[in-house]
């Protein structure tokens, strides 16, 4: 957060408690604290630094919610062919029990100013527990 001082372009947010537990449930749900304002015609690169505790049986996705007009383009691979191009929601998986998930993501925003919130969901509905935990961030940085 130092750098904080120096660049208002930068802004971090970091999760200071654990999200509420997701069990048996795919549906998406907001991790509360992991979201950021963005403006009229913005264009933001996100590094998204995610905790997450589960089991390898429900596993973990996320998705994004933006204004409307806004692009999001978002690597969830190692491989160019991985690189999601699309104007949707964006999604990605990891199929190991806890883990750090690290997602570069861009949004270029059209005229509606909004937020952009991260969210997250089993994969496959477990009656195990899944949550996003404290320390999680979004590490915003506007581009324009």
């Amino acid at each position: 957060m130092i750098y904080k001082k120096f660049d208002p372009r930068l802004k971090i947010v970091t999760k200071t408690v654990d999200t509420p537990v997701v069990n048996n449930s795919i549906v998406l749900v907001d991790a509360t604290g992991l979201s950021f304002p963005i403006g009229a015609n913005e264009i933001w690169y996100v590094m998204t630094v995610i905790l997450v505790e589960t089991t390898a049986a429900a596993d973990f996705r996320n998705d994004w919610t933006k204004p409307v007009g806004c692009f999001g383009r978002h690597l969830y691979g190692s491989t160019e062919t991985e690189l999601m191009d699309t104007d949707t929601d964006l999604l990605h998986g990891c199929s190991t029990g806890d883990d750090l998930t690290v997602m570069p993501a861009l949004f270029v925003n059209g005229a509606t100013p909004g937020t952009v919130q991260f969210r997250f969901a089993q994969v496959a509905a477990d009656i195990s527990d899944t949550k996003i935990l404290t320390g999680s961030s979004l590490i915003c940085f506007r581009l324009k």
